[in-house]
């Protein structure tokens, strides 16, 4: 098994945390039999099913997914909900393989990142102190900003030789809400496919 460095757990972190909570546990649940059973029919009244609700915030959608990459969890807007955080939701996604994820986090705009949405330089510096505020972080090899969701965001690329990988960083904000990106691959023939995800999020 791979292991991810600091800066990588602590990004991945809440995903990991969530997930853990999504799957484990038993339904607690159980079926009741069912008691008087006539054999004579009856009338019986139609009823219409009572639609899910929609939840409050859509995830961003992904346009493109290379051969052999597929969603493997997603964790909808205000499922899980943690006290003084904002309410965000998931996406993961991975090649068959295991060499490479893509993990988009969405939700409401933090306290933090409020006045920083036109400053996505500064909104990941803010981003990576938020992350973790005691720990090590390796140093990025190259920062800069990109068109991300149809506007601007800022990245972070870091390499990791001592776990033969790399990762990059997107984050981006606007009036209400903000899109983090965390990708990490082990190949290097798996950068083209992991840029090509991100660069087809939309929003």
């Amino acid at each position: 098994m791979k292991s991810y460095p600091r800066i990588i757990t602590v990004l991945l972190l809440s995903a990991l945390t969530v997930c853990a909570a999504a799957c484990g546990g038993e339904s607690s649940v159980t079926p009741t039999p069912t008691q008087n059973v006539s054999l004579t029919p009856t009338a019986t009244s139609i009823s219409t099913p009572t639609p899910t609700p929609e939840p409050e915030m859509l995830p961003p959608s992904v346009g493109y997914l290379p051969e052999r990459w597929q969603l493997v969890s997603e964790i909808y807007y205000g499922q899980y909900v943690e006290a003084g955080e904002p309410k965000t939701g998931s996406l993961q996604y991975k090649n068959e393989d295991d060499t490479a994820l893509v993990y988009i986090k969405y939700g409401d705009l933090p306290a933090w990142a409020s006045g920083k949405e036109s400053d996505p330089e500064g909104l990941l510096e803010e981003f990576l102190i938020q992350g973790c505020e005691s720990c090590e972080k390796p140093d990025p090899y190259e920062t800069g900003t990109m068109t991300f969701c149809g506007g601007p965001a800022a990245y972070a690329s870091f390499s990791l030789p001592e776990q033969s990988a790399f990762a990059i960083i997107v984050v981006y904000a606007n009036d209400s809400i903000m899109i983090e990106v965390n990708a990490v691959w082990w190949a290097t023939d798996k950068e083209n496919a992991v840029m090509a995800i991100i660069d087809s999020v939309s929003y």
